[in-house]
């Protein structure tokens, strides 16, 4: 082998190794602990199980986590060390911290919520995952991971909370309305991904149908969430959306960024930018309701 192809392969080597190290880091900050609850987990250098095995864990092993992307979690042990583990074998502490700008409004704005309900509709659902992502995540998954979150923060402002669906199930678009209406909501909102074929449209955006009856709303939530998320504020926009048109009640949708941008994708299956916008939308529906 000639001394040029040494080099190649030896740059080549060096690239992939930095690569790898660096893998998804973004400056995630750590909010989020868990341990390992297999006999032996392996960690691995990237999300899925053809990476090769850089470390093996052990029961018990408490781990930071970073990252989540589908069905992997970016870990840091404590010694450094860092790699991708099956987030099936790995147990999480939940809300053991939050955004300050959430904190801040938990603490202000504690039970002042009660006797309002709010409902929270995971787009998409069973069969109907909605968009797919550049890296493999289902829409409908992120939506319910996000409602989910909401819900348990919306909760402590002292809100009766509602989800339309809790579980990966197909539901009309029409049930959720009803579930709305029937529940007499003073504020919907349906939550979902984004996804286009142009690969570099990014940012954030807010979409109401009535001008009287859900604008306000609307510019609220676009408003924190544009305070929250490091993604472009794309604004409250208009939108002929069944479950807004058809909705009797204040109703938004919100596209919480764009799974056909891979670097967005990767941004927003972190726990750092689920917190965040979670944090703005509970803000902007504390805000809301308190000035009505």
């Amino acid at each position: 082998m000639n001394k040029r192809k040494q080099l190649v392969i030896c740059l080549f080597f060096c690239i992939i190794t930095l690569f790898l190290t660096s893998y998804d880091r973004q400056d995630v900050p750590v909010l989020e602990s868990g341990s390992v609850t297999a006999d032996v987990l392996n960690m691995r250098k990237g999300p899925g199980l053809s990476f090769p095995i850089v470390r093996k864990l052990h029961h018990g092993k408490e781990v930071a986590i970073l990252v989540e992307q589908g069905e992997w979690r970016y870990v840091r042990l404590q010694d450094g060390a860092e790699g991708w583990v099956s987030s099936r074998f790995v147990r999480t502490t939940a809300n053991q911290a939050l955004p300050v700008q959430a904190a801040v409004q938990q603490n202000s704005n504690g039970e002042k919520l009660n006797g309002k309900v709010i409902v929270i509709d995971p787009g998409h659902g069973g069969k109907d995952k909605g968009a797919t992502g550049t890296q493999g995540t289902f829409e409908k998954d992120l939506t319910l991971r996000t409602a989910t979150q909401l819900k348990e923060q919306l909760e402590q402002t002292g809100a009766t909370v509602l989800l339309t669906r809790t579980s990966d199930t197909k539901i009309s678009l029409s049930s959720r309305v009803q579930y709305a209406r029937d529940h007499r909501a003073d504020v919907f909102i349906s939550i979902h991904y984004n996804s286009v074929k142009d690969e570099s449209a990014h940012g954030i955006m807010t979409y109401f149908y009535q001008e009287k009856k859900d604008r306000s709303l609307a510019q609220s939530i676009q408003q924190q969430l544009a305070h929250t998320s490091k993604l472009k504020n794309k604004y409250d926009k208009f939108g002929n959306f069944y479950v807004l048109r058809e909705n009797p009640q204040p109703s938004v949708l919100v596209e919480l960024g764009f799974l056909s941008n891979r670097e967005e994708e990767q941004y927003i299956n972190s726990i750092a930018f689920q917190r965040d916008v979670v944090g703005g939308i509970t803000q902007g529906i504390t805000q809301y309701l308190l000035q009505k």
